[in-house]
């Protein structure tokens, strides 16, 4: 066990926990083993296509790793993946892999929203924050952080010109990769540039602490997909 404080409060860490973490929600395909209190091996590959071939083989790496020679499934506490929103394939490919993995011993999934992801890797500044992710649309998957202790917004699928009348008047920051779209359409409506940050993507590495932080406290989603919106598909018509 360890101790640290957050916020004033004594949090008592069980670094006995190896939970295995999951991305597959957006153009990174990532995994990550955290154990003793920290990543110990991970590994991420940049993709659009492709998630359900390469996710199998990159566990087996990270959990084949010199390093990790003394952890295997059966040791593992948890699995932890993110479910959304994102692609829809990528989003049943993590969650099918993460419950598999689970079944056979009953494990707990631990699911981490891919706002709450990208959330917990950014900067910490002051002020106002949205993150903002492409859908391959006009639209974008936007959240606000928490400010002052205010009632969050749910998450939503929103225009540009939705998104501008939810903003506050101050200086906004704007993260996530759909950041610098969305601040282009912002200012061409004469709303002043966004702070940018348009390079965080869920990496699986990166929020494998939150992973932990959520499943030794209890208090998670569960694994089922956030879907902001429908599928893209169109139905074939009888001739």
């Amino acid at each position: 066990m360890c101790e640290c404080v957050i916020y004033g409060v004594l949090l008592i860490l069980d670094k006995s926990k190896k939970i295995l973490v999951l991305d597959t929600s957006a153009t990174v395909c990532s995994v990550a083993l955290w154990a003793h209190g920290r990543v110990v091996s991970s590994s991420s590959q940049t993709m659009s296509r492709g998630h359900s071939e390469a996710l199998a083989p990159m566990i087996a790496e990270v959990l084949g790793k010199p390093e990790n020679q003394d952890v295997d499934l059966g040791d593992l506490s948890a699995v932890a993946v993110t479910i959304g929103p994102g692609t829809f394939t990528g989003i049943r490919i993590g969650l099918a892999t993460a419950r598999a993995i689970a079944l056979p011993k009953q494990l707990p999934v631990v699911g981490i929203t891919t706002f709450d992801a990208i959330f917990f890797q950014a900067p910490k500044i002051k002020g106002s924050m949205l993150a903002a992710l492409e859908t391959k649309r006009e639209d974008f998957y936007v959240q606000f952080s928490q400010v002052k202790e205010e009632a969050l917004l749910p998450p939503m699928a929103l225009l540009g010109r939705e998104i501008l009348k939810l903003l506050p008047a101050d200086p906004i920051t704007l993260i996530g990769d759909g950041a610098e779209r969305l601040n282009r359409l912002l200012v061409k409506c004469g709303r002043q540039p966004s702070r940018l940050f348009g390079d965080i993507k869920p990496l699986a590495s990166e929020f494998a602490e939150l992973a932990f932080n959520r499943f030794d406290s209890g208090v998670y989603c569960d694994p089922e997909p956030l879907y902001l919106r429908a599928p893209s598909v169109s139905v074939p018509t009888r001739q």
